[in-house]
């Protein structure tokens, strides 16, 4: 049994170094390469010994859905093959900052596993630490199995269903973490075949209102005071929360941020925009734009 406890479900980049030599500990790199960037083989820089988590290999292939959370005896598999064990500590990064990786935390709190944490400002508020990273290593490393068993829980990804459902429920707020032009309809969706706009009732948060825009700090999370003002602000009863995005990335950025600052029903939608716009059964409301909320 593991006696490192994690601070929070956030760690910084001196935490991390103060950590990174222990057994238990062990750091996922839950990068995802965007359309236009080199694949994640073509990666250089890594944080110590980290291990490669793929957001799109581990996730339901039989579903045309990007990334789309797998079941748990598929990622009982994956992660088991990462060396992971039920008692092990988990700090996950990327190469963006808080990007995919808030997603992969995510998935691991849906299976269950509570004892994961983001580094706050990934990669590059590691690098801008002055902490060492290393180039050239071996991407396709075997690692021991580990006896990690995935228990999936209800209420951390929600249908489409429970969405349309939500969104005529005044008890619960659906957030979307597009920017405000995607969720206006001003911009065209960056996908063939799913249309402008947002949901209606839906209420616009772009993640990237949650962290710090320059100085020293640029890159890492608003402190928990100025999040629970943006989330006060813009639900401001404490409602039950539903967060949307493109596809089921930056709305667990907005997951991570409400639960840090406390939030308790809170829930994912996977399949996200991808899926609602171009489901025809799904309603949108174009060209409204919202004002920015900060």
């Amino acid at each position: 049994m593991s006696t490192l406890n994690l601070p929070s479900p956030v760690v910084s980049a001196h935490w991390l170094a103060r950590h990174l030599h222990l057994p238990e500990l062990i750091l996922l790199d839950g990068s995802m390469a965007m359309p236009g960037e080199p694949p994640l083989s073509e990666m250089t820089v890594q944080i110590g010994n980290a291990r490669f988590f793929n957001i799109n290999e581990i996730a339901d292939k039989s579903n045309p859905l990007p990334h789309m959370m797998p079941s748990a005896e598929q990622f009982t598999e994956q992660v088991q093959k990462l060396g992971i064990n039920n008692d092990s500590v988990v700090v996950v990064y990327d190469d963006k900052g808080i990007f995919s990786s808030a997603r992969v935390w995510w998935m691991f709190k849906a299976m269950g596993f509570d004892n994961i944490a983001v580094l706050d400002g990934g990669l590059r508020a590691w690098m801008r630490a002055g902490y060492e990273t290393r180039q050239d290593f071996d991407k396709q490393v075997e690692y021991p199995k580990g006896d990690f068993v995935a228990m999936h829980l209800e209420g951390y990804f929600c249908d489409a269903p429970r969405v349309m459902s939500a969104l005529a429920d005044p008890r619960v707020n659906v957030l979307d973490a597009r920017s405000p032009g995607r969720f206006s309809g001003i911009e065209k969706d960056p996908r063939t075949g799913v249309r402008s706009g947002h949901m209606p009732g839906a209420l616009n948060l772009h993640y990237a209102n949650l962290f710090e825009s320059e100085g020293p700090n640029e890159g890492l999370l608003l402190p928990k005071e100025a999040l629970a003002l943006i989330f006060k602000k813009i639900s401001p009863n404490h409602h039950s929360l539903i967060f949307s995005c493109g596809s089921g990335v930056t709305a667990c950025i907005l997951a991570l941020a409400a639960t840090l600052i406390g939030y308790g029903e809170i829930c994912v939608y996977d399949g996200s925009w991808v899926e609602w716009g171009q489901r025809g059964d799904c309603p949108v409301v174009y060209n409204k734009p919202q004002e920015e909320l900060t």
